[in-house]
């Protein structure tokens, strides 16, 4: 899907959301099967809509104040540490 399509979703959020607030979404986790065996992953809905990623583990930060709206992703790294990457809007 085109980048411009989940820009235009982003906006649409910050729209719905009243002023000084915030949302987060999480990209949700494959649930344990058994032992060290997974059960497929599936992104959680609300962030793909969002985002446009669809891998697990993943943070979506949104701030809306009275003048700014601030978007974040944060990333897990192969490492366990986090990236963060900021959208505008």
């Amino acid at each position: 899907m085109d980048k411009k399509f989940f820009e235009n979703n982003r906006r649409k959020v910050f729209a719905r959301m009243d002023e000084n607030s915030v949302m987060v979404l999480f990209s949700g986790e494959a649930p344990a099967r058994s032992g060290d065996s997974l059960y497929s992953f599936f992104v959680n809905r609300n962030f793909f809509y969002v985002t446009g990623a669809d891998r697990d583990k993943m943070i979506f930060l949104a701030h809306k104040s009275d003048n700014e709206e601030k978007s974040i992703l944060f990333i897990p790294r192969t490492n366990g540490q986090m990236d963060r990457r900021e959208y505008d809007c």
